[in-house]
Parts: structure tokens; sequence; C-alpha cells
């Protein structure tokens, strides 16, 4: 067993016998067998600010067969918050890289966001994470029109884009690539390259760059995961401001969470318009 000081950096640890809960939690978690994963992420500081006996831990995310937990340090106290979330009220989850400053972001149903930052250093853990939320959340099948596909993995000329859908297609059944588009310039807006991926239950939209920083060349990228039943509908909005630029808006379950990404080819609308049936999908001019 390694302590929590000397063990202390940038990473995120899985909880098992070498890397044990933080001394700050181990009153509020007890033993689940129905427990998927669960994992400890540090604080935002660096390794030399860290001293023996202090907290380093601030996040704790225990996913288990039947909820999601966080619990989450409290500055200046020993109190813990604790947030338990069932799967029926988890709408949508991304994850966000930018340089080595990264994020998870759970959206709720009830509107609210729960969002854990972390090193990027830890990615691959987090996505270990994030798939199990996924796999623990419920989903059903959704009957759309089964569409000719449009892009093949040759046709997105990015190796981060073909990784991601490779990846994607190990983990969701019958994976197809719905529409990909070049980042487009239209000074001074950056509109990102963006990817969607989709199956039978889960759709997954990537945005490369995001926050991009032309000065410094400082750039990162999205990941949206959303299962199919959590779309209300999806709208395709031309923008008020450029020619020939739309705004997809996937409105989620419930009403108070949405995200959005910006398009600007006929065909790549066209996508939206008939991957979905008219219960799943309507277009707004």
């Amino acid at each position: 067993m390694i302590s929590e000081y000397d063990a202390f950096g940038p990473w995120v640890y899985e909880i098992d016998e070498v890397h044990p809960l933080p001394k700050l939690f181990v009153p509020y978690i007890h033993p689940d067998p129905d427990r998927t994963i669960m994992v400890k992420v540090p604080r935002q500081i660096d390794r030399q600010d860290a001293e023996p006996g202090m907290d380093l831990y601030d996040y704790i995310i225990a996913v288990s067969k039947n909820n999601l937990t966080i619990y989450g340090r409290t500055e200046g106290s020993q109190v813990v918050r604790v947030i338990s979330v069932k799967y029926e009220d988890v709408v949508a989850v991304t994850i966000k890289n930018v340089l080595l400053s990264s994020e998870v972001t759970i959206m709720l149903l009830s509107g609210e966001t729960i969002v854990v930052p972390f090193n990027r250093i830890s990615f691959d853990v987090m996505q270990k994470v994030i798939l199990a939320i996924r796999n623990n959340a419920a989903k059903h099948p959704v009957e759309f029109p089964d569409p000719v596909d449009r892009i093949t993995v040759d046709q997105l000329q990015d190796t981060t884009f073909v990784n991601m859908f490779n990846e994607f297609s190990a983990q969701a059944q019958n994976a197809r690539i719905g529409m990909h588009q070049s980042y487009i310039l239209m000074p001074p807006v950056y509109i990102p390259a963006s990817v969607c991926y989709y199956s039978t239950d889960e759709l997954e939209v990537v945005e490369k760059p995001v926050d991009y920083d032309p000065t410094t060349n400082k750039y990162g990228y999205k990941i949206t995961y959303v299962a199919l039943q959590n779309l209300e509908d999806i709208e395709v909005v031309e923008s008020r401001k450029y020619d020939r630029l739309y705004n997809v808006i996937f409105n989620l379950r419930g009403g108070k969470q949405n995200f959005s990404i910006n398009v600007s080819t006929v065909d790549t609308v066209a996508f939206f318009k008939e991957v979905f049936d008219a219960k799943h999908t309507k277009q707004s001019r």
C-alpha cells in the first residue's frame, strides 16, 4: 500500500489495495458488491505544494450497478459532499480535453450538471469511468430508418476521429459514422471540425478543436455521449449571422438540458433529418 502523500500527483487512481481510499472519505464509503469501478481524483495543486497530512484528493467517483455516487471534498473543512444519482436521471455525459486540462461533465434530468476536473494524463482511467456509467445506464434501442452509409472510416482524414470511431465500434452494436465536417474559419469565428457516430441506442458527438486560441495554437476536443432514448428532438436552425451555417441543437429528455454543434454543408444537415423519424427529429427554420 502506498501512502496518500507518496502516491500524490496528477494521476487519477482506481481504488484498490495499492491505492486505498483517502482518509477523508473513509467514513462515508462502505463496501458495495455491485460496485463496478471507484476512482480518486486529486486536487489541482502541484506536487511541490503537497504536504504530509494534507487531504490531497478532491473527489471519489463510485460507479455501481444501480447508481452513481460522487463524493466531494469541501475546502477548509472535513465535510464531504455526497451526490447520489440514479442512472435514469443522467441524460448525457461529456469529456473535454484542452492540453493537460480535462473535465468530465454529467448532465442531469433536473438541469443540474456535475463537473469533475482532472489532468489529461488520466484520460484513459476517466474513460473507463464513463464507459461504466454508459454500460450501467439502461438503454432502449431506438427504431429509425436505416440510412445508407454516408461516410466511411477512410473519409475521416483525422487519426483522432478514426481512433475514436474504432473505440466506439468496440463498445456499441452496429456503429456507424453519421456525419463529418472539417473545421470552418469565418473570421473571427473558428468552427470546430465535428463527427457524429451512432449505434442502435447511442450517439457520440465529437468536436475538435474546442477553445481554440490561434495565438498559441492551443486547442482540445470534446466528446458527448447520449443514449438515443434521451433525445427529445434535434433542431436544425439556420444561422442568422452567417450564410450557409446551421446550428444543430440536441434537446435532451426533460427539456432542461441541451448541447449543440455548428455545421455548414447540406449533406451534414441531411443526416440529422434522415437518421431519426418524425418522433425524434424536427427541423426549425
